[in-house]
């Protein structure tokens, strides 16, 4: 069997391995069902291509895989209704019961009615059908439409939709589905996004309802299928314009290699590194079925593109280790993404088709700025580059990242970002020459901000599943004998912990406010010319909780993010009054890759930078003195007197720096008052 794109089949493996996954010690029910629809889709390729030993042996594995989920249906101790076991009664099953029951659902109606059915034994058949009825009588019918969680609530729904179209009469449950999806429409942001959790209490962190880019496609391929199986659904209309408008989103946040940033994800515990293909093959079947849907054929390209950064991270087993190099450390396992192929299986016909298609700028080449969601995209032809102009409070599990105006993707791919103060291509403020009062104050206020924010009962207990998973995980690569892999998860936690809880408790530990933390902008000035195509807004500084310290009010940052033929160029001005007696420090983290930096400050300047080999200053209106690549200090002339003019750029030509960071302070003027501050910071970046 060939996959779309000629690659080898990816799943037979996989399909017949061992049911207990390695990662977390539990059959992942829900998951291994969907090897059936990956086997019945293996059996009909073959079929066609007249290869009837394999089509034979995909059929046949279908149907012990079939036998063996219909073993794991029993009532849940609760409740009483029919679920697929584990569901939620093991947490090493990172999964819900309803979930689980939507997946094993949709599995076994998709057997029933697949052509062949009939042959199946009598007794076979009848318990492949009395345990889709039992579940969707007993269990889906009651629960898909009683969740806050927009994917899972159509996770449900689509098993019981296809259960309605396997098991015809039983019209009791179709009311289910309907409620589902008025539900998910209702919770659908005009632009066409969702946020991850419709309903945020004060028990929940705001960051829960923030944009969702990893779940998107999940809704939206849901929402197709259920469309599918239950035609009336549509009647009014309402589906196939959330499809559209959602699709248009979709495909607005794909960049050029397919890959979708993780800066704006909130619900970002899931991993541990800077992308993912995981949510790829609901991308793609959303791609290619909104490309049949909108008549849109520049989709295919795209879900094209998102198919190929897929595949690449496929392993020899047939594995999709969707976060690359970070893959053991992320809480989602290879099971549940090699699973996730059942969607591309679905469409690979289709797929196949868009191998050929050429390249579609249209669809991705427009400036827009989709203002639900937070996500502005400036282009100008095949430069392009997507903005996070607002998103929700954050703690080390939810919100988004980055915001104020940061930009998140480039037409290569996405922007890398660091979880933490200083974000490249980000400014960051704090106090400075505080005594030692103030910074006993300092101190015992981040605290409180940061266990308010990440509360232990919550944040602390969910991360606290999180490192038990993976030291589960290294204990069984050490019994494996795989000492190395034990030690390569062992040290990666570490590290994570470092990276994803203490880093962000120690740094509240020191009051600052920064542009990527800021929630919200001013008027979003978004147009095109024939010089290129802009974005322009007015940012304040915010912690991150999304407030802005007291005495970092009067700063303002404006941001203009510029796309051209020849690039992308940025601009940010700073200005603002600062009340005395404050001294504050002002720090600006150049990207990697950074092109033609300029900047002046009516302050003192000091640049330090990793690698400053071949940088060269404009000294005829300043100092410079650069040493060794390990940097140094460059002043402007201070103070700017009356009547004279704006201090000169200081200029770096090509691209010599690998990071730099500028920090402007001002000493501790006496008396009451403000002390005026300006800077400006101009660069370019490679598309």
């Amino acid at each position: 069997m060939v996959s779309p794109g000629g690659h080898h089949d990816p799943v037979a493996s996989w399909s017949t391995g061992v049911a207990q996954c390695e990662r977390h010690g539990v059959a992942h029910t829900g998951k291994l069902a969907r090897s059936i629809i990956l086997d019945l889709a293996i059996h009909d390729a073959c079929v066609a291509g007249a290869d009837h030993p394999s089509s034979e042996r995909a059929w046949k594995r279908a149907l012990a895989r079939a036998e063996w989920v219909i073993g794991r249906l029993a009532p849940d101790p609760q409740h009483g209704g029919l679920v697929f076991w584990p569901g939620r009664l093991d947490a090493r099953n990172n999964s819900t019961s309803l979930i689980d029951a939507g997946e094993c659902v949709d599995a076994l109606a998709e057997l029933i009615r697949h052509p062949r059915f009939e042959a199946v034994p009598a007794a076979l058949r009848a318990r492949v059908i009395d345990a889709v009825s039992g579940c969707a009588s007993t269990y889906l019918s009651n629960s898909v439409a009683t969740r806050g969680i927009v994917n899972q609530m159509l996770w449900g729904a689509m098993g019981l939709a296809h259960a309605c179209a396997a098991v015809p009469g039983e019209t009791g449950w179709r009311s289910g589905v309907r409620d589902a999806v008025n539900r998910a429409l209702a919770a659908q942001h005009p632009d066409g996004s969702w946020g991850y959790e419709v309903r945020v209490g004060h028990a929940m962190h705001p960051g829960t309802s923030d944009l969702t880019v990893y779940y998107h496609g999940r809704c939206l391929a849901f929402l197709h299928h259920i469309r599918d199986c239950l035609p009336e659904i549509d009647d009014d209309g309402r589906v196939s314009d959330a499809l559209s408008r959602g699709t248009d989103f979709l495909a607005g946040v794909v960049a050029r290699d397919g890959r979708k940033p993780l800066a704006i994800e909130g619900k970002r515990w899931f991993w541990s590194g800077q992308d993912e293909v995981g949510s790829h093959a609901f991308d793609i079947h959303a791609l290619v079925r909104g490309a049949h849907l909108t008549g849109d054929d520049g989709l295919l390209s795209v879900a094209w593109q998102s198919w190929r950064s897929l595949v690449a991270r496929i392993d020899v087993n047939g594995a999709v280790r969707a976060g690359g190099a970070t893959d053991a450390l992320d809480l989602v396992c290879p099971d549940f993404h090699t699973a996730d192929l059942a969607w591309v299986a679905r469409v690979w016909r289709l797929l196949e088709r868009a191998a050929d298609h050429p390249q579609a700028l249209g669809v991705t080449s427009t400036t827009r700025h989709w203002a639900d969601a937070g996500v502005a995209r400036v282009a100008d032809g095949p430069v392009r580059a997507l903005v996070r102009t607002r998103k929700s409070p954050s703690n080390t599990q939810w919100g988004g990242a980055v915001g104020g105006m940061t930009v998140v993707a480039l037409a290569s791919g996405p922007v890398p970002w660091v979880d933490g103060p200083f974000n490249p291509g980000s400014l960051t403020v704090r106090r400075t020459g505080l005594t030692l009062r103030e910074r006993l104050e300092e101190i015992v206020g981040g605290t409180r901000r940061f266990l308010v924010a990440n509360r232990p009962g919550r944040e602390g207990r969910q991360w606290a599943f999180v490192w038990r998973m993976q030291a589960r995980s290294a204990v069984a690569h050490l019994f494996a004998g795989h000492p190395r892999g034990a030690w390569q998860i062992g040290w990666g936690m570490v590290r994570g912990a470092h990276a994803r809880f203490w880093r962000p408790l120690f740094s509240e530990l020191r009051d600052h406010a920064s542009l990527h933390n800021a929630c919200t902008t001013d008027e979003v000035d978004l147009g095109e010319s024939g010089a290129g195509a802009w974005i322009r807004s007015s940012v304040r500084l915010a912690r991150r909780n999304g407030s802005t310290p007291a005495w970092a009010t009067g700063l303002v940052v404006t941001r203009e993010v510029h796309a051209t033929a020849s690039g992308i160029a940025i601009s940010d001005s700073v200005e603002g009054d600062v009340p005395v007696p404050f001294s504050i420090a002002l720090d600006y983290v150049l990207p990697v890759g950074a092109t033609d930096a300029r900047l002046r400050c009516s302050g003192a300047i000091t640049i330090l930078t990793d690698e400053g080999t071949g940088i060269s200053a404009d000294r005829s209106r300043s100092e410079a003195n650069m040493e060794g690549g390990r940097g140094g200090a460059l002043r402007t002339r201070e103070p700017v007197e009356a009547g004279e003019p704006d201090p000169g750029w200081c200029v770096w030509q090509g691209n010599a720096q690998v990071r730099a960071m500028v920090r402007a302070d001002r000493s501790r003027p006496p008396g009451p008052g403000t002390a005026r501050w300006s800077l400006e910071v101009k660069y370019g970046r490679p598309n």
